[in-house]
């Protein structure tokens, strides 16, 4: 795998979320998911917001 895939393989934002779900429902133990699923939640969702405020200006201006 290229570097620049690698680190973007090893980051990625939906594990954290699939994990916490997958040790959360069956009453498991999910190690350091929790912590991170809603930190890459709230990230991509500022990110979201952020990009369709500007592209909405652009837009209607």
């Amino acid at each position: 795998m290229p570097d620049r895939l690698h680190g973007f393989a090893g980051n990625q934002p939906v594990t954290p979320v699939i994990e916490s779900l997958r040790g959360l429902l069956p009453g498991q133990p999910v190690g350091g998911a929790p912590q991170q699923a809603p930190a890459w939640c709230a990230g991509t969702l500022a990110v979201s917001v952020a990009a369709s405020g500007v592209l909405f200006r652009r837009r209607t201006a």
